[in-house]
């Protein structure tokens, strides 16, 4: 199985014509970014081996309280039952507000990389997809501060 991602970064064309991210500095073959050989800002897309895991956002259940996340979801207490009533409760743990999670769409399961079977390329990819995602969390850390003090 395979699990295909993309994301947006510099890319370059080996001599083999393979592409890569710009982070990667030599292809597989040997060959190095050349600066006639970059590309513009674009799309880039890399299949990596992949097995299925239960789900983290549902557990494996293929349903989450009104699609939400679990992690996200509400927590009801005795007293919510409570002051709710009866019918509440009863149409809660049945699941009538239950609805297909939106990670795994219902199969209880996602595709994971699989870093036991990762080839020497995958892993130069794979180096850079990780780096692209922490500098999306750092940028979306800085837009909180700045919205937290106003801007």
């Amino acid at each position: 199985m395979k699990k295909k991602i993309k994301w947006s970064c510099e890319t370059w064309i080996c001599k083999c014509e393979k592409e890569w991210p710009e982070e990667v500095a030599t292809c597989v073959c040997g060959g190095i970014a050349a600066e006639e050989t970059r590309n513009s800002y674009d799309e880039f897309e890399w299949e990596f081996p992949a097995v299925n895991e239960v789900c983290g956002c549902c557990n494996g259940t293929g349903t989450t309280y009104l699609g939400w996340n679990n992690a996200d979801q509400p927590a009801f207490t005795s007293e919510d039952f409570e002051m709710e009533g009866p019918d509440f409760r009863e149409d809660y743990m049945s699941g009538a507000y239950d609805k297909t999670c939106p990670e795994c769409n219902g199969n209880n399961v996602v595709l994971e990389i699989d870093h036991g079977h990762l080839s020497d390329a995958d892993k130069l990819v794979l180096k850079s997809y990780e780096s692209y995602l922490q500098g999306e969390y750092e940028y979306q850390q800085e837009c909180a501060a700045e919205r937290r003090m106003g801007c």
